[in-house]
C-alpha cells in the first residue's frame, strides 16, 4: 500500500472518480520507462505528483493540472491551496494566486465544497457558473474546469482539477 504505481495516497479514489483519468493514468503507467516507473514508486507521492500531472494534464489536452489540498485556519474554517500544479506552455502558473492560496471555501465557493464533500464532481463552462463563482476563475484566463474530488478514507482532502484556458469545450462531459 506504501508503494501504490500512482504514488498519491488517494489516487485509487482519484482515479474511481473519473474514468478518462484512469485511462490516462494507465496509458502512462503503459508507456513509462523504468526511470520514471521508479519516480512514481517514491515513498512520498509528492515527490512525484509534477510529473503525474504533467502526464496527465498533456493527455487530457488541458491547460492547467493542479492538486489542492483542504486545511482549516485557526479558526476552524476551511481553507483550500494549491499544492501541486502543471500547466501548458504558454500558460501562466497561479502559484501565489491568493485565489489558490488558504482560499476560504466558504467566500464564495460554499456550493462547492458542499458538492465535494459529498463526493461530487463539478465539469463546467466557466460562463455556466453562477455569477458569484466567475471572477476567480476569468482571472486566471480559465473558459473550462473539470474539478474531483480527492478522499482520503471518508475525510474529502481536497480536489484534482484540470483547466482549460485555450478552448472552450475540454470538459463538457469528457472528464466525468
Amino acid at each position: 500500500r506504501d508503494r501504490c504505481l500512482v504514488t498519491f495516497p488517494f489516487a485509487c479514489a482519484v482515479m474511481k472518480a473519473f474514468t478518462r483519468t484512469l485511462l490516462i493514468t494507465i496509458c502512462f503507467c503503459a508507456t513509462a520507462s523504468a526511470g520514471d516507473i521508479d519516480t512514481l514508486l517514491a515513498a512520498d507521492w509528492r515527490n512525484a505528483a509534477d510529473e503525474v500531472l504533467d502526464r496527465m494534464g498533456s493527455a487530457a489536452g488541458v491547460s492547467r493540472a493542479y492538486v489542492i489540498e483542504n486545511h482549516t485556519d485557526g479558526d476552524g474554517r476551511l481553507l483550500a491551496t494549491m499544492r501541486h500544479e502543471w500547466c501548458a506552455p504558454g500558460v501562466a502558473s497561479q502559484f501565489g494566486n491568493p485565489f489558490l492560496d488558504a482560499a476560504p471555501w466558504d467566500e464564495g465557493y460554499a456550493r462547492w465544497a458542499a458538492l465535494h464533500a459529498r463526493g461530487e464532481s463539478i465539469v463546467t463552462h466557466i460562463a455556466d457558473l453562477p455569477e458569484g463563482e466567475r471572477p476567480g476563475f476569468e482571472a486566471q484566463g480559465i473558459i473550462s474546469i473539470a474539478e474531483h474530488p480527492v478522499f482520503v478514507g471518508d475525510e474529502w482532502w481536497g480536489a484534482i482539477g484540470f483547466g482549460d484556458a485555450l478552448t472552450d469545450g475540454a470538459h463538457r462531459g469528457d472528464l466525468r
